[in-house]
């Protein structure tokens, strides 16, 4: 769950980081933060780029809650892709 809504999400092993979908975040009206950098992220389709955050991102996975930074991105349709966290 984040922010008490289900989600559909990809664990990646391979990331390094979190991410959540843009489209997730309108359609729940997550507040987000900008960021004064960008973060050029690799994907399959080539390089994208992401200068926006969602801080502290409570997710519970099997009963166990996580506080996680989630960079926002087209995450094609998943809610979120969980790296090593």
């Amino acid at each position: 769950m984040v922010q008490s809504k289900p989600f559909l999400a990809l664990y990646d092993s391979g990331a390094s980081h979190c991410y959540i979908s843009d489209s997730f975040i309108a359609l729940h009206s997550i507040p987000i933060v900008c960021l004064d950098n960008q973060w050029k992220i690799s994907t399959e389709n080539g390089v994208v780029i992401s200068n926006r955050i969602y801080k502290d991102c409570s997710v519970e996975l099997c009963n166990r809650k996580l506080a996680v930074d989630m960079l926002v991105l087209d995450t094609k349709g998943y809610d979120l892709i969980l790296g090593m966290i």
